[in-house]
């Protein structure tokens, strides 16, 4: 069994540097996604080939595979065939597959306006704020989630108070509009645009938010 999940490890490796490469030829690609990916099929090949494995060791992978499985298709199946394989270990607890591989976004990004706005904003903001914190506790030190967890903890500022200027909603939407190029085909990051976004809309500042965010919000 260590054998075939070796060989998906080494398949997952090579996937995942030739997609660096790829990006290193194009400068607008997230290189980060796929140099991060390649990093922790690396770290499951170790793994697999350790003839003794930590609980620590174990935990701090998992961790990681779960707060990213949903970079891209190839990210979503390491998830998989990394769950499978620690499950077999027998070392730590894991929810059920279907739970470890359910998404945790909101999923604005494939819902219409009515429906987004059956949900307030505040509520957005906590949802986003309770993955992103998720997020950044199973893989610490990652920017992708504390720049995620930060511009967040900006927008509930901004929703707790009754007084919002123009300046310090351009404020927050600066941030986002850097942070969110360096973090594109994140789908946590696309709703969060999407919510702030239409939080501005709804408050009558649609005119603050960049061109291209407004097309996401009508």
């Amino acid at each position: 069994m260590s054998t075939e999940y070796r060989k998906h490890a080494v398949s997952i490796i090579e996937y995942f540097d030739e997609s660096v490469q790829d990006c290193i030829e194009h400068p607008d690609c997230n290189i980060g996604v796929w140099k991060k990916g390649l990093d922790t099929a690396h770290e499951w090949l170790r793994l697999i080939d350790s003839e003794k494995v930590t609980r620590d060791e174990l935990l701090s992978f998992i961790g990681v595979v779960h707060a990213n499985r949903y970079n891209t298709v190839m990210w979503f199946d390491l998830a998989e065939r990394a769950y499978d394989w620690v499950s077999s270990k027998e070392v730590i607890s894991l929810p059920p597959r279907d739970i470890f591989l359910k998404s945790d976004g909101l999923g604005l990004g494939h819902k219409k306006l009515d429906e987004i706005s059956k949900t307030s904003s505040t509520e957005h903001a906590q949802t986003l704020f309770t993955h992103f914190s998720l997020y950044t506790n199973e893989d610490p030190n990652s920017e992708v989630w504390i720049d995620g967890l930060n511009i967040v903890k900006e927008w509930q500022k901004l929703l707790n108070s009754q007084h919002n200027t123009d300046t310090e909603i351009s404020s927050l939407l600066r941030n986002l509009d850097d942070s969110f190029r360096k973090y594109l085909g994140i789908s946590l990051w696309l709703d969060l645009v999407i919510a702030v976004g239409y939080w501005c809309k709804s408050i009558g500042r649609i005119g603050l938010v960049p061109k291209r965010f407004q097309l996401l919000v009508g």
